[in-house]
Order: C-alpha cells, then sequence, then structure tokens
C-alpha cells in the first residue's frame, strides 16, 4: 500500500493508511512474542536435558598458586602474573576470587 500523501488531504486514504500500518506493527510485535517464547522453551528444554550453556572453564595453568600467592603478598602485579600464566588479567583475577576448593 502506497502510504505516501499523494491525495492531499483525503481522510479516508489516512485513516486506511494508518490501520493498515497498525495491523502490519501488531503483526510484527505479535511474530516477536511468540518468537521469544519459542526461544525461550527451546532453551528450558535444552537444561531440562543438561545441556550446559557458555564457554567451558579455562583449567588453571601449573605455578598458578605459586604466582597467586605472590601476589597476595604483593609481590606481583595481578598483570605480570597473568601474562606469566599466559591468561588475561580478568581472568587471573576472577580465579583469585574463586574459592580455594575448586
Amino acid at each position: 500500500m502506497d502510504t505516501r500523501n499523494k491525495y492531499g488531504n483525503d481522510l479516508t486514504a489516512k485513516l486506511i493508511s494508518k490501520l493498515v500500518i497498525q495491523v502490519f506493527s501488531y503483526v510484527a510485535e505479535t511474530e516477536r512474542t511468540m518468537n521469544h517464547q519459542r526461544t525461550m522453551e527451546g532453551l528450558a528444554a535444552a537444561r531440562a536435558r543438561g545441556v550446559k550453556f557458555g564457554r567451558k572453564p579455562m583449567e588453571k595453568p601449573e605455578g598458578y598458586e605459586a604466582l597467586r600467592e605472590q601476589w597476595a603478598r604483593k609481590e606481583i602485579s595481578a598483570r605480570k602474573a597473568a601474562e606469566a600464566l599466559g591468561v588475561s588479567t580478568p581472568t587471573f583475577l576472577k580465579w583469585v576470587k574463586e574459592p580455594a576448593h575448586e
């Protein structure tokens, strides 16, 4: 449907144009809502089957404990410790905050 204002002030044409646009908007929003609902149902079903999402956790490299202790004693910076382990600084700091039993 051509929604350009080529009829001047034709109120009927404006009304029909606005009505059609509203119907299209409603259909699009309804489809988006249904799509979201189907996605959430699929994720819930996958979780119920035991599927794990996200990246697998990195193993702490050999020498982590010694560098963590040096970092705790402030003998080395987090950046230098991470560099020595070959990981990013945020990863090293995340490991430091984890409970010790992991």
